[in-house]
């Protein structure tokens, strides 16, 4: 999964497009926790609503995720 985040949504996402993606909540969980730089340990527990979008935005000056809520 980390070379699917890294090779098309991050270098889509650098480009200035805009993604929606639709997938499970474990896919969900791990590219969320790529997103945020944090630990398999520290983000498996969260709870993260499925039943609802969640909004990430990116900022290509920053390189980096700058908003996100759901």
């Amino acid at each position: 999964l980390r070379p699917f985040f890294f090779d098309c949504l991050l270098s889509d996402l650098i480009l200035g497009r805009n993604i929606l993606l639709v997938t499970h909540e474990e896919i969900l969980k791990e590219l969320l926790r790529l997103a945020k730089h944090l630990s398999i340990d520290a983000f498996m527990d969260r709870d993260i609503p499925i039943d609802h979008p969640i909004v990430l935005s990116y900022s290509p000056e920053k390189k980096d995720f700058i908003d996100g809520h759901y």
